[in-house]
């Protein structure tokens, strides 16, 4: 391993700290960007490149290879990714949130490929149930 570890923060920056020496590098992936943009988890694949969610909506998986950022747009516009994990064959799989779809991102070839959820999202509602909330088909 590369004995890097990556960070993001709460005015979407991206870091990279070197154990080695305690050097951080940083990057600013949406600061020549229009639009509400957001860092929503951080996913490294087994080389240590680092693939992340945009909440904010336009793009998806983006990732930082060898210092160089390089965005991907998700097949849907504005689909809100979210709440992804990196599998054993190097896919970042996610929630497209306003999509009401899953996306999946082969880090590898850079290609996505889009499903669709077999119950609508919005089908689903919270009913407080002694006290606590719970989630039911509605």
């Amino acid at each position: 391993m590369d004995r890097k570890v990556w960070l993001n923060d709460a005015y979407s920056r991206l870091h990279r700290l070197d154990m080695a020496t305690g050097k951080f590098e940083t990057w600013k992936p949406y600061e020549n960007m229009k639009g509400p943009h957001s860092v929503y988890g951080i996913y490294a694949d087994s080389k240590n490149n680092i693939f992340f969610m945009d909440f904010g909506g336009e793009t998806s998986a983006r990732s930082i290879r060898d210092g160089k950022l390089t965005l991907f747009p998700t097949p849907t516009p504005r689909s809100r990714p979210r709440r992804g994990r990196m599998d054993e064959q190097d896919r970042v799989w996610f929630a497209q949130w306003r999509a009401e779809k899953i996306g999946m991102f082969d880090t590898r070839t850079e290609k996505f490929r889009d499903g669709t959820c077999p119950r609508p999202i919005r089908a689903l509602r919270r009913r407080p149930r002694q006290g606590r909330q719970v989630w039911t088909a509605a």
